[in-house]
């Protein structure tokens, strides 16, 4: 759980189709359903242990939350936190933003700010071989800005193996895409060659080993003569190529029966051999 505004409350500008629009860090818009109690919230059901000195009133829940940066942040997207009392060194928090609670009849309803923000936890547990980008993992429940996470498709090999209906208008037509099915989907990674907040993003950038020059273009050489090598196998097998007679000046005895390759020939193209 997180106290909100995340940062000292001032105003932030943001570009919204080529227009500057003011939001102020920490307003919230409601999701319109009624105010409840506290122990019907996801964050009672989450940590209890740390709601004893929350006040025991109604809660309103909210769909969005305005970022530090002047981001719209949503539930259900992940995104940088940092604690009020945290140092200005401390590396942010990764989380997933699961609840916006503000209290009612509080002086935060009354500045449309949020009270708190339910988060879970994400931790970096190492780097992926394939992506070179940090790997993360839930660690618990506890913004910044939002940040990409993507699932580690290459080190499970998730492939689309799967087809769902396209709806058009709301109506499920004959059409199928395919869909990733992703195995082991908790885990992530996280994708900090993104430009979007990208001097948040620049702390958790981790080195990527270099290449060896000679290595690297002898691999490359390698993998595109084995392509056009399986290219021209598949190739072959759709268009045999027909057997060269064994000599120009021999000549055909009527009685010998014509090979039935070169009868499908004839018929393919309608021209004598």
């Amino acid at each position: 759980m997180l106290d909100s505004p995340l940062l000292p409350v001032s105003q932030s500008w943001s570009d919204v189709n080529g227009l500057r629009v003011k939001r102020t860090p920490g307003s919230c818009v409601h999701d319109k359903t009624r105010p409840r109690p506290l122990e019907k919230t996801t964050a009672a059901l989450r940590v209890p242990h740390a709601l004893h000195h929350v006040e025991h009133r109604l809660y309103q829940t909210c769909q969005s939350v305005v970022a530090s940066n002047g981001e719209i942040c949503r539930l259900g997207d992940f995104v940088l936190a940092q604690e009020p009392c945290a140092a200005s060194r401390t590396l942010p928090l990764i989380g997933c933003l699961h609840e916006i609670l503000q209290i009612c009849h509080s002086p935060a309803q009354s500045q449309n700010q949020a009270s708190w923000l339910l988060l879970e936890i994400f931790r970096v547990t190492g780097l992926s071989d394939t992506y070179h980008l940090p790997r993360i993992q839930a660690s618990g429940w506890g913004l910044i800005c939002c940040i990409n996470v993507q699932h580690n498709c290459a080190g499970h090999r998730c492939t689309g193996s799967s087809a769902v209906f396209i709806y058009e208008e709301r109506k499920k037509t004959m059409k199928t895409a395919q869909r990733i099915e992703h195995i082991f989907p908790s885990d992530l990674i996280l994708n900090t060659a993104q430009m979007h907040n990208a001097i948040h993003m620049q702390q958790f950038r981790t080195e990527v080993q270099q290449m060896e020059h000679d290595w690297a273009i002898h691999t490359g050489a390698a993998a595109e003569l084995n392509a056009q090598k399986i290219k021209q196998q598949k190739t072959s097998r759709l268009n045999p190529a027909p057997a060269r007679q064994s000599s120009m000046n021999s000549s055909m005895n009527p009685s010998t029966t014509v090979p039935t390759r070169f009868i499908n020939v004839f018929h393919r193209t309608g021209k004598p051999i």
